[in-house]
């Protein structure tokens, strides 16, 4: 592969200015464009579920630039999305007719949040209907937490936490409506799970398990609803989605290749985003993938989309090795996934603010035995899961100390495993 002069990173939030540190860290002196769709410079999106709708952080708190980031000599392209790859003349197209030649691509495009069931799936929301991916979600909805006001959070996951927990910290009403059978166990376990459960409901959360949604619509009155499997309308003030997010990579729609089996293969799937290896490599040389949009197939053969903060800091240096290289890099992701949430809770019922972070690191699955390491129901405690007698994922609530210590025994073990 001939030497890279210009680089394209697609997507400027934090797998992008990532993929431009690593860049320049490895040494390449060549042209670097950074195309973004939103209007920002790079910024942090976890507080935008926590400082931003509590009301304690401003837009000037999320930049992500740090000293010496002026000296990158990065062409920033914002506000402009692209929307499209011509990969015979590999260029990427942007919205607003452009196209920006490239000897690489880096694809940091991350995802979208999915929008609720119903008629307005695919179009505008409703009034007083939100969901919450940008800095313009979060403001939107800040706005509407006001004393009294009645917030219905759709989706029990990490997201549908946070915002039920600066809903009540907000002096809201809120219910949860979550269609697992559990609180949060689906993310952190039973005992990390019911610990947080039984804090959301000390704070006067009320969160329903079991609640199949149907439908997010405008009722009679003009106010939003959401309405049950069974029949059940659920009236609120303010309706939050909380349903996952969909990898923003529908720009890579028509983008195909040729393998080097000489097979003409799609860059994107529409489910999963970019598919690459546990190298950031695709199935073209001159691109790679990083962050929300790409999902990894690892050594066992799955293929895995890990959306939170940390692959996305940690893997764009180990995939802009691979694109520099030509993909003769071995250097590979770490196999140990780590995910955090800080909740801080207050209201009516619990007036005292209570601030915990729960954590988890590893991929836990059905069959794994779980155990709880130390701590009491009402925490701080830890959680471990062992699959064949040997450790696979720990989880904690409010306990650093013994959490860092399993995690690094998570990480020799993975290292000593391959």
């Amino acid at each position: 592969m001939p030497q890279l002069r210009r680089v394209v990173v697609v997507g400027a939030s934090l797998a992008g200015l990532w993929s431009a540190r690593a860049l320049r860290a490895e040494g390449f002196d060549g042209d670097l464009v950074v195309v973004g769709a939103e209007p920002h410079a790079p910024y942090d999106r976890p507080p935008l579920s926590k400082g931003v709708l509590l009301g304690t952080s401003g837009p000037g708190d999320l930049a992500l630039a740090e000293d010496g980031d002026e000296d990158l000599g990065v062409d920033w392209r914002l506000g402009v999305p692209a929307a499209g790859l011509d990969t015979d003349a590999r260029a990427v197209l942007l919205a607003d007719g452009e196209e920006l030649p490239a000897d690489g691509v880096v694809v940091a495009t991350g995802a979208r949040a999915r929008r609720p069931p119903g008629p307005t799936a695919g179009g505008a929301l409703p009034a007083g209907v939100h969901v919450l991916r940008t800095l313009e979600d979060a403001t939107a909805l800040a706005g509407e937490l006001r004393p009294g006001r009645h917030l219905t959070v759709v989706g029990g996951g990490l997201l549908g936490g946070e915002v039920a927990a600066a809903g009540r910290a907000r002096g809201l009403e809120v219910t949860v409506l979550d269609r697992g059978d559990a609180p949060a166990r689906g993310v952190f376990g039973a005992h990390v799970g019911d610990a947080v459960a039984r804090r959301h409901t000390a704070a006067g959360v009320r969160w329903r398990t079991g609640a199949a949604v149907t439908g997010v619509g405008t009722g009679a009155g003009g106010a939003p609803e959401v309405r049950l499997a069974g029949g059940e309308v659920v009236a609120a003030d303010v309706v939050v989605a909380a349903v996952g997010a969909d990898p923003a990579t529908g720009w890579l729609r028509h983008a195909r290749v040729v393998s080097a089996e000489r097979e003409v293969v799609e860059l994107a799937d529409p489910a999963l985003g970019v598919v690459t290896d546990d190298r950031g490599a695709t199935a073209a040389p001159w691109l790679v993938a990083v962050g929300d949009a790409a999902a990894v197939r690892g050594p066992d053969g799955r293929v895995r989309r890990e959306e939170h903060w940390t692959p996305a800091v940690e893997r764009p240096a180990v995939a802009v090795r691979t694109l520099l290289s030509g993909g003769a890099s071995t250097d590979r992701f770490g196999a140990v996934p780590y995910v955090w949430s800080d909740l801080r809770w207050s209201g009516a019922d619990a007036p005292d603010p209570v601030a915990v972070r729960v954590q988890l690191a590893g991929r836990p699955e059905p069959g794994d035995e779980e155990s709880l390491v130390e701590g009491t129901p009402e925490g701080p405690l830890v959680a471990a899961w062992h699959r064949d007698g040997r450790l696979v994922a720990v989880a904690a609530l409010s306990s650093p100390r013994t959490f860092g210590r399993l995690r690094r025994e998570l990480r020799r073990s993975a290292a000593a495993t391959g």
